[in-house]
């Protein structure tokens, strides 16, 4: 389907050249409930990566299992629920996808919390672009080197 889309990795701000990763944009997923807010970071993230955007958790566990996924930018404010019931559900779905979670609150304890609950990372807004994509890339990295030898003993066993 994007196999005549071009590589833009080599050109992010942060500069990789990682050749496992030049094929193809990393696919994310975009969770948030606020219109505007899922504007801007489709804006931020659109020109560097597939963006999904899920606005509801019924949206979010067909996705997560029918799809595969480079991240998930979760800016989701948990009005009845915690980040770790949430978080587990994911897990659950999806152990190794990398969860980025975005949140307007910039005290330590939110961001203990939420790598607690096993997320990549917790960024404050304002979003910067650079940052952004340099979580992103940090994110896809792992994700593959968690993913890469799992698949490689998958081949190997199927032999």
């Amino acid at each position: 389907m994007f196999s005549d889309v071009p590589s833009v990795v080599a050109d992010w701000p942060t500069g990789t050249n990682d050749r496992s990763r030049m094929l193809r944009y990393p696919n994310v997923l975009l969770f948030s409930n606020d219109e505007m807010e899922t504007a801007i970071l489709q804006r931020l993230l659109g020109e560097y990566a597939i963006v999904t955007p899920v606005h509801n958790e019924s949206e979010l566990a067909p996705l997560l299992e029918n799809n595969h996924y480079d991240a998930l930018f979760w800016a989701w404010s948990f009005r009845a629920g915690t980040w770790n019931d949430a978080l587990r559900q994911v897990r659950m779905i999806n152990p190794d996808l990398p969860v980025i979670v975005l949140s307007t609150a910039a005290e330590e304890r939110a961001w203990i919390r939420a790598l607690d609950a096993g997320a990549f990372d917790l960024l404050v807004a304002p979003f910067e672009e650079r940052q952004l994509l340099a979580v992103l890339e940090q994110a896809w990295a792992s994700h593959e080197a968690r993913v890469s030898p799992r698949n490689v003993r998958l081949l190997k066993a199927s032999v």
